[in-house]
């Protein structure tokens, strides 16, 4: 990451899946993190979203921020910004460490933690109801696989592949 910020990293054709479908949950995920800042030292004002406004970053962008070159004078700030002025400014305690929290589907604010993010995400999808047949506790995980592969219709079986072939045959006759 080199510095960068999570939410600053951009996909690379040459990245893994598993770091692709990472950068890929964070859409899903941002609106649910937030950050209750205690001295500011693990908090970045404009990434992170710490304020009842919301991620500063969405609402003023960096290059706004570079053109405006921000002037002495408050007022100016506001005009340009009028959603700066409702902008809460946090006490800082240096006794304490700024703390990452969980925004759950009521709305409260919990503890961060990978169950709650998961409940969140796996909520999305919808239940099937053939999902006891294939995945039962005393199931063989290879066989199950396949039999959900089959339900899903992805499996290459001997139609498909000749399908496939006889496409393919067409094209070269055709040439």
């Amino acid at each position: 990451m080199k510095g960068k910020s999570i939410w600053q990293v951009q996909k690379e054709y040459n990245d893994s899946w598993t770091w692709k479908t990472l950068l890929d949950l964070r859409c899903k995920v941002r609106n649910n993190i937030c950050k209750v800042i205690r001295n500011g030292r693990k908090t970045n004002m404009w990434q992170d979203q710490w304020s009842t406004i919301g991620i500063l970053s969405d609402t003023v962008t960096v290059r706004s921020i570079h053109n405006a070159r921000f002037p002495d004078n408050m007022t100016e700030r506001l005009k340009k910004y009028p959603v700066l002025a409702s902008l809460e400014v946090p006490e800082l305690n240096s006794q304490k460490e700024d703390s990452t929290m969980w925004k759950s589907i009521n709305g409260s604010l919990v503890e961060f933690s990978s169950k709650a993010a998961w409940k969140l995400l796996s909520q999305q999808n919808t239940s099937v109801n053939w999902n006891k047949v294939v995945w039962y506790t005393q199931c063989n995980p290879r066989m199950a696989f396949i039999l959900w592969m089959a339900i899903k219709g992805r499996l290459q079986t001997q139609d498909k592949n000749f399908r496939l072939i006889s496409l393919n045959n067409t094209r070269y006759m055709c040439a």
